[in-house]
């Protein structure tokens, strides 16, 4: 599987305010090592000041009107701490 396989294009909602229009994410699936292991991967990699600037650089980005989500779940995770864990 590759490492990313698709990206989106979507509205930046920094309430930081990095003043760019967009932004770029690389969309994966997380590794056999990770407690997500198998879920989406959603990783941030770069900002634009237009959809157009942004499809220059990613050409096969989607662009999206919204904001997607990686929509992972945690069912599978235990409800109380390891006590390995735990300290005193």
């Amino acid at each position: 599987m590759k490492k990313n396989e698709y990206h989106t294009i979507e509205p930046s909602t920094s309430q930081y305010g990095s003043g760019k229009e967009v932004v770029v994410y690389a969309w994966g699936k997380y590794g056999n090592s990770s407690v997500l292991a198998g879920q989406n991967k959603k990783t941030y990699i770069e900002e634009f000041d237009s959809t157009e600037l942004a499809l220059k650089a990613f050409p096969n980005a989607l662009a999206l009107e919204g904001i997607a989500e990686a929509g992972n779940t945690f069912g599978h995770l235990p409800d109380a701490p390891d006590d390995d864990y735990i300290s005193e």
